[in-house]
């Protein structure tokens, strides 16, 4: 038998001297460690090939993966490694290396999704003007599809969507035009595209039921996000955010639970795009934590917990390295995150949750942005826009005696009351909203 080299094949005896030789010299040099052999499978041909690869512990050579999908049925997460040219299957249970789907090279993988099955995961082959269709059992080649542009071809991401079919964008930006492309994933041949152009890196995103998909277009001015309406293959005008929302995003998440959508900027968007109706106030990779009614941002050496009801800091959970953090996945139990780091893939234990330091409210500043007097029951009203709260002051003390909190991010300016229906009234101007409240109860 022979065992493919990435140069050169080699016969078992050779291969066993070579193992033997490394053995050798990792007893007399402790400091580095080596790993068994790493299987890597050539995306194009599946064949499957063996090498020994030194690895030191001083200098891990993880790359920071551009897109992460976590595939529970078999234990692995994939990451597509841009600069690699390359897909990392990586154990969930141990986070090393099972083995490496190698794409052509200069193919510069972005966005990847692992269809409802678990049979394939396609690829937005970025550098390869394609999207790839692997068996992640072996690497072997399903379909290779390239989408219909008319111009230059730059896919960016892929989402599975309803039964049969897989949505593709691309990231020509100013150099060509793109658009989203619907993909039938049982002949592999792309059926339909939209009319309206999309062409600066949309990240897409679907909703539970896979009747709307949403993309935005990032770095343009101004920058949007659209729904868009997938029910069948004929993809209707998008509904959009205004045209100056002043909506920010490289990547952002659907939370389906809540109906909102969160930004890597920090803002929170109804799904109807009409409205933003608060702030996490945190920049960075972000994930859902399915069933914790919170959401993972990664940032500097920390992941931060946010709660997806009120965009409040639930804890803040700091990694025992420094580490630069990039995309986050989380399983859909609830119970594990898994962050790509330049150290490796790092997995968090939220079995207890929210792990780390609490979170605290922010205070916020005075003076108030407004007063209101409730002679009534001899208090003030005070608006703390900066903290995001409603003060209740006691006329005869002028002391503090109950908060009302806002959703963060909600900025509270202006304020009236109607004694007579016992309601305050009081302009959000970060949630674009009236918000009444009943004073009564607070």
């Amino acid at each position: 038998m022979l065992i493919k080299n990435h140069q050169s094949y080699i016969s078992n005896k050779v291969f066993s001297g070579i193992l033997v030789a490394v053995y050798l010299f990792s007893m007399a040099f402790p400091r580095a460690v080596y790993a068994m052999p790493e299987q890597r499978v050539n995306a194009q041909t599946a064949e499957i090939g063996s090498h020994v690869k030194p690895i030191t512990v001083q200098a891990a050579t993880w790359p920071i993966y551009f897109d992460l999908v976590l595939d529970e049925t078999r234990g692995w997460i994939y990451g597509s490694d841009s600069a690699g040219n390359k897909i990392d299957v990586i154990s969930a249970s141990t986070l090393m290396l099972v083995k490496s789907f190698v794409l052509v090279n200069g193919s510069n993988p972005k966005g990847i999704d692992l269809c409802p099955d678990g049979s394939e995961l396609a690829i937005a082959q970025n550098g390869a003007s394609s999207i790839l269709f692997l068996r992640p059992d072996t690497g072997e080649t399903i379909a290779s599809v390239i989408p219909n542009t008319g111009s230059l071809i730059k896919p960016w991401d892929v989402i599975f969507g309803r039964e049969g079919r897989l949505y593709s964008s691309g990231n020509p930006a100013a150099s060509g035009t793109d658009y989203i492309h619907i993909i039938d994933t049982v002949a592999h041949i792309e059926i339909a595209r939209s009319s309206y152009a999309m062409r600066m890196a949309p990240t897409l995103a679907i909703s539970s039921d896979k009747n709307s998909l949403y993309a935005n277009n990032a770095n343009s001015s101004p920058e949007k996000i659209f729904k868009i309406n997938v029910t069948d293959d004929t993809l209707p005008t998008p509904i959009s955010t205004v045209h100056l929302s002043g909506f920010t995003a490289t990547k952002y998440v659907l939370d389906t639970e809540t109906d909102l959508i969160f930004t890597d900027t920090g803002q929170v968007w109804t799904t109807d795009l009409k409205a933003k109706v608060g702030s996490t106030g945190l920049f960075g990779p972000l994930a859902l934590i399915p069933g914790r009614g919170a959401l993972a941002v990664a940032s500097s050496n920390t992941i931060i917990f946010v709660s997806t009801t009120d965009f409040y800091t639930l804890s803040t959970y700091a990694l025992p390295a420094p580490v630069t953090i990039g995309p986050l996945v989380a399983q859909a139990d609830g119970n594990k995150l898994y962050a790509s780091t330049s150290s490796g893939i790092v997995a968090v234990d939220l079995s207890a949750f929210p792990p780390g330091e609490p979170g605290i409210y922010p205070t916020g500043s005075l003076p108030y942005f407004d007063l209101v007097l409730d002679e009534a029951r001899g208090v003030l009203y005070g608006s703390n826009t900066n903290g995001h709260h409603i003060d209740v002051i006691s006329v005869s003390t002028l002391q503090v005696i109950d908060q009302i909190r806002l959703n963060n991010g909600s900025r509270p300016l202006g304020m009236d009351l109607n004694s007579s229906t016992n309601e305050l009234a009081v302009a959000l101007g970060g949630a674009s909203q009236l918000v009444f409240i009943d004073t009564n109860t607070n």
